[in-house]
């Protein structure tokens, strides 16, 4: 897994610029280790590797999704109703990394996920 491609590929995702990579790469690191730990192909052709290192990459959009502390908040008032909502940036996360999990079962364990604190 080349480190470098997991990178630009979170940037891209995330819509960083990359003078914001370094502030995110411990979160990057994490997200590619988690993701070995839940790899169960070992012998990758190229192109195997390449999805690896999106997995990697949409893992650590998932992650900071949940950590970034900017997150916007919408609003609006009708009356005596004010109704308050985060801007669903972690659920855009948590829908992506949802999504590429489930094309990659042939690349990861996915009996190991833990979503809401179940586990099977």
């Amino acid at each position: 897994m080349n480190i470098s491609k997991v990178t630009e590929r979170f940037l891209t995702i995330s819509g960083l610029k990359s003078d914001d990579a370094e502030k995110w790469r411990v979160l990057i690191d994490d997200a590619c280790e988690y993701i070995e730990s839940i790899q169960i192909k070992t012998d990758l052709s190229d192109y195997d590797t390449r999805r690896i290192e999106m997995l990697c990459a949409v893992y650590a959009y998932r992650l900071y999704c949940l950590c970034k502390d900017d997150a916007a908040v919408t609003s609006f008032t009708a009356g005596d109703v004010q109704i308050t909502s985060p801007d669903g940036s972690q659920k855009n996360g948590e829908k992506l990394w949802l999504d590429y999990a489930e094309k990659s079962g042939d690349l990861i364990d996915s009996g190991k996920y833990i979503f809401g604190g179940v586990i099977y």
